[in-house]
């Protein structure tokens, strides 16, 4: 039997036989490799079971001993060997490790960063999206840096400090060192480095000195200026991030359905919001409604690129700088200005965090007295030109005229509409009438009393066996179904 099998055995079991007699049995070895069912011995009297087990054991603690002797004695002579050696090189044992950590070749061979990346993209194929635009930049910013390096030469250090001369902040730069992490972690375990980077770099913390929100006039000038040279993907993205605090990647995932105008309200799914863990909604302020129905007006198409957003930006802060030449921007401090600007109006910390989708004490560390109520006040008046008033009354009137009810929901709602008549709910009745009356059919262009007078939930339609509609009354009389059958 395999040495492996074999087992210790810590005392002998008692077990009592059909018969009534005793049986002393020695549990001493495994009969198959998945340890499921014990192997034993049995023996007809206590004495013999046990002294079976104790030569059992010690023949077992020799073996063991043996084995380990080998080994150890083979270990020590290999070390003992080495350290002579080293000893007449003046080197010590810890020196040697860390010198041939250093220097030791990768498995797979010297590659550079570009080369690496695009291999980790090809068996990372779950990369993409707004991560991977993200993971890009930074790859590009350490091969500017490193240019064609290998990158088992590469030290924390020095991605440290190629990371030092970039302007982030701590929310920017957090998340890109942990895709430094991630990218030489697969690094290491594929075998293209032996460095430890994933292990031995620490991320900076950045302080928070430096936020600050923009004052309400330069918001103001942005989105005239926007509005001026009609980048109107920007206006709709500004309008969101600076009155409801929606990030800028976000704003780009918004569709025209996603504003739900009668319940004065923005709304994106969990699905579309970073971190996928919480719906975003907000209610649209009066200034904001303004700037998104002039966008609408001119024929705003959703949803717009995050590429096109940031080439408009660029766009934006060029026209911008003429008009306003000591114009300092920093990344996100447009979402900044919103949440300093709810905190001095009046709203709570866990409003305005549920709004900016980040934790109360991040707010009050970064935010807090960030601006004064005086300022609030003219930031939430901005509004746009009073040249662009009627654009955006008529943008209004025609959502007011849209219903927003399908096909398939009509007829229900002209019954419901009679029973609320009947009970007499009349404001409701009104709303529900008006999105009836709105409504069109999107084939025939008819309204909902045109379109339905024919349609089968009619009380005064039937359909003939040939799937014909008939209207039984024509004229003040009743009519046969049959005739049309014949």
């Amino acid at each position: 039997m395999p040495a492996k099998d074999w087992k210790y055995c810590e005392k002998v079991r008692v077990v009592e036989t059909r018969a009534g007699t005793k049986t002393y049995v020695v549990r001493d070895h495994y009969t198959n490799r998945q340890k499921k069912i014990l192997g034993s011995r049995s023996f007809p009297t206590l004495e013999s079971a046990d002294k079976y087990r104790i030569e059992h054991n010690a023949r077992l603690k020799k073996r063991d001993g043996n084995a380990l002797v080998v080994v150890d004695e083979a270990t020590a002579f290999e070390e003992a060997a080495v350290r002579r050696r080293l000893g007449r090189m003046g080197i010590s044992g810890l020196e040697a490790f860390q010198h041939a950590e250093k220097h030791m070749k990768p498995r797979k061979g010297n590659v550079d960063l570009r080369e690496l990346y695009k291999i980790y993209l090809v068996e990372r194929s779950q990369v993409k999206g707004r991560y991977k635009v993200d993971f890009n930049r930074v790859v590009e910013v350490l091969v500017g840096e490193f240019g064609k390096k290998p990158i088992n030469e590469i030290e924390p250090d020095d991605i440290r400090k190629c990371f030092d001369k970039m302007p982030w902040k701590s929310s920017t730069r957090n998340p890109r060192e942990q895709k430094v992490k991630t990218l030489w972690k697969w690094a290491y375990e594929k075998g293209y480095t032996t460095k430890l980077i994933h292990k031995t770099y620490e991320k900076v913390s950045l302080d928070h000195t430096g936020v600050r929100a923009h004052s309400p006039y330069v918001v103001q000038g942005l989105l005239n200026c926007a509005v001026k040279h009609k980048l109107w993907d920007m206006v709709f993205s500004l309008a969101l991030t600076s009155f409801v605090g929606f990030r800028r990647e976000e704003t780009a995932r918004f569709d025209w359905d996603h504003i739900r105008w009668g319940e004065n309200a923005v709304w994106l799914p969990r699905e579309l919001v970073k971190g996928r863990t919480k719906i975003r909604s907000a209610e649209i302020t009066p200034n904001l409604r303004k700037w998104l129905l002039l966008a609408k007006a001119n024929h705003l198409k959703l949803p717009v690129k995050v590429s096109k957003l940031d080439s408009q930006w660029k766009e934006l802060k060029q026209f911008y700088l003429v008009e306003n030449p000591n114009f300092d921007y920093e990344q996100n401090t447009n979402r900044h200005s919103f949440c300093g600007y709810a905190l001095a109006i009046g709203k709570s910390v866990d409003e305005v965090a549920q709004l900016m989708n980040n934790e109360p004490k991040t707010l009050l560390s970064k935010y807090k007295e960030l601006v004064s109520k005086q300022e609030a006040e003219f930031y939430w008046t901005i509004e746009p030109p009073k040249k662009y008033t009627l654009d955006i009354e008529k943008a209004w009137n025609q959502l007011r005229h849209q219903s927003t009810l399908n096909k398939q929901d009509v007829p229900l709602a002209m019954a419901q509409l009679e029973q609320l008549l009947e009970h007499g709910k009349l404001k409701l009745a009104e709303k529900l009438s008006r999105n009836i009356n709105a409504w069109r059919d999107p084939d025939t262009g008819e309204c909902a009393e045109e379109s339905f007078q024919w349609h089968p939930s009619h009380p005064e339609v039937q359909r003939t066996t040939k799937g014909v509609l008939v209207k039984l009354w024509r004229g003040g009389k009743r009519l046969d179904v049959a005739e049309f059958e014949k």
